[in-house]
C-alpha cells in the first residue's frame, strides 16, 4: 500500500492557492480569489513570487525592520479597528451624504461651518482660482476662524467662474457667495492698519524650481510621454499592454500619464515607466516600434537619474501640501531640502548613488561591456543639481530675507535685537522697541509663556491631519467631496443612517 506523501512547505511554491503564511509575513488576506494587501488595499495574484515582489517594491521601507518589529506592524494593521472604521466611512459616506451635500445651503456640514463663522468675532478668507482639464474655471473660498482655542480652516464654497478670471470677476463671485449664504462681511479681516507683507505661493514656487531646474531633460520627457501616449491613447493597445503586465505577474495594471497642471504627475509618470521598462520594450517590439534610446545605456542612465530626482522633488511638494501649515514650518521644509542638495552632490561624486535607487539598481544590473560614460554622466547630474539649487536661491530669496523676522515672531524671548530687519516694522512705534524687548527677555513669566506656547504649537503639528485636496473640480458633487476630505467636523452617522430605509425581505 502506498502512502500519500505530504507536500513539503516551500516559500517558492508556484501554487495559485492562497497561502496562510502570506498573511503574517507580507500582510495579505484572501478576497475575491486574489491576495489583498492590508497595508495598501491593492490586489495581487495568488502566487508567492507576486506577493513577495509587491511587498518588497511597494512596502520596501518595511524591509529595514527586524522580524519581530515587522510581525508586530503587520499584526496591528490586521487587527486595527480604527483602520476598518476609516475605510467604512470613506466608502459609505458618499452613499449617505452626497444627497444632502448636493444642495449647498441645505446640508448639515455647511450649516455647522456657517454657524461657527457667525459665532466668531472675525475670520479671514483665502481664495484659489483653478482651471481643470475641461477648461472650466473654479474658485475655492476657504475660511480661517477661531472656535474657542482652536484655529480651523474650512471650505466655504467651490464656486464656478462664468466668464473671465480677472480680479474684478473673482471679487464679484466671492461677494455674491458670501452674501447668499448669509455671512456678515464686516467680520472679514481686511483692514489691519499696516502694509501687508506679500509672498508668492511656496508650493507653486517649488514646482517651478523643479520644472526649470530639469529643463535639460525635456527631450527625455517628450520621448517617454510619446511612448506612454502610444500605449494609453489607443484602447486596444492599452488592453493588450494590461494583459502583458498580468502575464508577467507585474504589480502594476498600466502606465500613468503626465499633465503640466498636475505638478506631481511628471515624477509619477517616470517612476511607472521605469518600473515597466522591460514590458514596454517587449510591447513596442511586438508592434514594430523601434526606439534606439531604449537600448542606449547613457540615455537610460540619465532617465534613471531624472526619475529619482523628480521623486525627491515630489516628496518635498507633498510635504508642503495640507491644511494648517504656517510660513515658518513650510520654509523650514525648503531649507531642509536645500541642505539635502549637498548630500546628493556628495553621494554622486562618491559614485555611491545611495539616494538614487533606480539609478543604482540600473548600474548594478548592466553588463561590464555595457558600462556607460559614467564620468560624463556624473558631470551632467551635478550640473542639473546645481541648476536646481540656483532656482531655489532665486525663487526663495524673499523668504530668506524675512527669515530672521519669522524666527523672532516665534521666539522673541531668545532672539537677538541686532539680527532683526526692522524695516518691516516701520509702521509701528519702534523708538523704544529695544528696551521693551530687553524687559520681555528679562521677565521669567513672559519667557515661560512663550515656552508653553511653542510646546502647544508642537502638539498641534504632531496631531494635524494631512490632506491632499487638489482634484478635478467640476460641480457641486466635487465640492461636496472636497468638503468631506478637508473638514474637521465629524458626520452624524446615526442620524444619516436613520433616514435610510432598511432593505426588507420579499
Amino acid at each position: 500500500m502506498s502512502l500519500s506523501k505530504k507536500m513539503k512547505y516551500s516559500e517558492e511554491s508556484t501554487s495559485r492557492n492562497f497561502q496562510e503564511w502570506w498573511t503574517f509575513k507580507y500582510g495579505m488576506i484572501f478576497k475575491n480569489n486574489k491576495a489583498l494587501c492590508v497595508l495598501c488595499s491593492e490586489s495581487v495574484v495568488c502566487r508567492t513570487s507576486s506577493v513577495k515582489r509587491h511587498f518588497e517594491t511597494i512596502h520596501k521601507t518595511l524591509l529595514t525592520k527586524s522580524a519581530d518589529e515587522l510581525k508586530c506592524f503587520i499584526s496591528r494593521a490586521l487587527s486595527s479597528k480604527d483602520a476598518q472604521s476609516d475605510k467604512l466611512i470613506k466608502f459609505c459616506l458618499p452613499v449617505l451624504m452626497l444627497q444632502s451635500l448636493s444642495l449647498f445651503g441645505e446640508n448639515r456640514l455647511v450649516m455647522a461651518i456657517l454657524h461657527d463663522l457667525n459665532q466668531s468675532s472675525f475670520f479671514s478668507i483665502c481664495i484659489d482660482e483653478s482651471t481643470d482639464i475641461t477648461s472650466s474655471a473654479h474658485l475655492s473660498i476657504i475660511s480661517r476662524f477661531c472656535i474657542n482655542d482652536e484655529i480651523r480652516e474650512e471650505l466655504i464654497k467651490l464656486a464656478s467662474i462664468p466668464a473671465k478670471t480677472t480680479g474684478e470677476n473673482i471679487c464679484e463671485v466671492v461677494v455674491n457667495v458670501l452674501e447668499d449664504i448669509g455671512l456678515n462681511l464686516s467680520k472679514i479681516v481686511s483692514k489691519i492698519g499696516h502694509p501687508l507683507i506679500g509672498f508668492y505661493c511656496i508650493i507653486h514656487q517649488e514646482a517651478l524650481c523643479a520644472k526649470d531646474g530639469l529643463m535639460q531633460y525635456e527631450n527625455i520627457l517628450k520621448l517617454v510621454t510619446k511612448i506612454v501616449n502610444f500605449i494609453n491613447a489607443r484602447a486596444l493597445n492599452k488592453r493588450r499592454f494590461s494583459l502583458l503586465l498580468v502575464d508577467v505577474n507585474s504589480i502594476h495594471k498600466g502606465l500613468v500619464t503626465s499633465n503640466n497642471v498636475h505638478w506631481l504627475s511628471r515624477g509619477n509618470l517616470l517612476e511607472r515607466y521605469v518600473e515597466c521598462l522591460h514590458e514596454i520594450r517587449l510591447f513596442l517590439s511586438e508592434n514594430q516600434k523601434n526606439y534606439t534610446e531604449l537600448t542606449d545605456i547613457n540615455w537610460l542612465c540619465n532617465l534613471m537619474f531624472f526619475t529619482d530626482f523628480c521623486l525627491h522633488l515630489n516628496e518635498l511638494n507633498l510635504k508642503l501640501q495640507g491644511t494648517g501649515k504656517n510660513l515658518e514650518f513650510m520654509f523650514s521644509l525648503i531649507k531642509s531640502f536645500e541642505t539635502k542638495f549637498n548630500v546628493f552632490i556628495r553621494d554622486i561624486e562618491n559614485h555611491k548613488f545611495k539616494y538614487f535607487q533606480h539609478l543604482n539598481k540600473f548600474l548594478s544590473e548592466i553588463e561590464i561591456n555595457e558600462t556607460p560614460k559614467l564620468d560624463e554622466n556624473i558631470n551632467n547630474f551635478l550640473s542639473i543639481i546645481k541648476e536646481t539649487i540656483q532656482q531655489f536661491n532665486n525663487r526663495f530669496i524673499d523668504f530668506k530675507k524675512f527669515e530672521c523676522n519669522i524666527k523672532f515672531l516665534k521666539c522673541p524671548d531668545t532672539y537677538n535685537y541686532d539680527e532683526l530687519d526692522l524695516h518691516y516694522f516701520e509702521w509701528m512705534n519702534i523708538d523704544t522697541f529695544e528696551f521693551e524687548l530687553i524687559d520681555l527677555q528679562s521677565c521669567n513669566t513672559w519667557k515661560q509663556k512663550f515656552i508653553d506656547l511653542r510646546q502647544l504649537i508642537e502638539e498641534i503639528e504632531i496631531n494635524r491631519l494631512q490632506a491632499n485636496v487638489r482634484n478635478a473640480l467640476i460641480d457641486e458633487t466635487s465640492a461636496a467631496c472636497v468638503s468631506l476630505k478637508t473638514t474637521n467636523y465629524t458626520p452624524d452617522i446615526k442620524m444619516l443612517s436613520s433616514k435610510k430605509q432598511q432593505q426588507k425581505s420579499h
